[in-house]
């Protein structure tokens, strides 16, 4: 099991749990006050590989060959890139791209990330990287 640390806006302290070994498909928003799961972010159809967070947003990489882009706060999947043909092992994202890599050997880089985030108005992109 895997677990991360992180810290969202209204400073209530939450962890990430997820698990490749056992190929789980869901990752575990966990609250470290309280030991218990406050959400489970479910959509994968395969294992997650790989994982990035930052203030509200978690991209995370699957052997299902996707990307999926997810608010923690309301546990919605916003959106789903694909382009890989294996297994995503690998995402890195800033304020401005997602870029991933897989076993295909493709290193891909996305959309720019405003752009993403504009077509689906959760919250104001100066929220998330500010």
């Amino acid at each position: 099991m895997n677990a991360i640390q992180l810290y969202v806006h209204n400073f209530n302290s939450l962890g990430i749990l997820w698990d490749a070994i056992i190929c789980l498909r869901r990752i575990l928003v966990w609250s470290t006050d309280t030991c218990t799961n406050v959400r489970t972010l479910t959509g994968h159809r395969r294992g997650i590989a790989c994982l990035q967070y930052r203030d509200r947003l978690v991209v995370s990489g699957s052997s299902d060959n996707t990307i999926r882009i997810w608010d923690i706060e309301t546990g919605v999947c916003f959106r789903v890139l694909e382009g890989h043909e294996e297994l995503v092992r690998c995402i890195r994202f800033d304020s401005k791209r997602i870029v991933s890599g897989a076993y295909d050997g493709l290193v891909l880089s996305k959309l720019p990330l405003y752009y993403l985030l504009l077509q689906h108005i959760l919250y104001s992109v100066l929220d998330i990287f500010m």
